[in-house]
């Protein structure tokens, strides 16, 4: 009898941990449905892969610019020998 009021004693202490879902359903508590995360997740992403391509961008025109320079340079080389 004393574990029994054991366990029950704990559950009842344990149930304060358990956070209140304040009349919410399990849809809402798990945010499956939630279409402004989901609005918020698309546009980060579609930041990121914007980001991403201006800096693809850059870094081929910084490797079209330095191209450019080693060829002024080998020209520059043969017509001074």
């Amino acid at each position: 009898m004393q574990i029994f009021a054991l366990f029950m004693l704990l559950g009842f202490f344990l149930s304060w941990l358990i956070p209140e879902t304040n009349g919410k359903t399990l849809e809402e508590l798990s945010g499956e449905n939630d279409e402004d995360e989901l609005r918020r997740q698309a546009e980060t992403n579609r930041i990121e892969r914007e980001e991403e391509e201006s800096r693809r961008a850059e870094r081929r025109a910084r490797i079209e610019a330095a191209g450019s320079r080693a060829s002024v340079r080998s020209g520059i080389d043969t017509i001074s020998m």
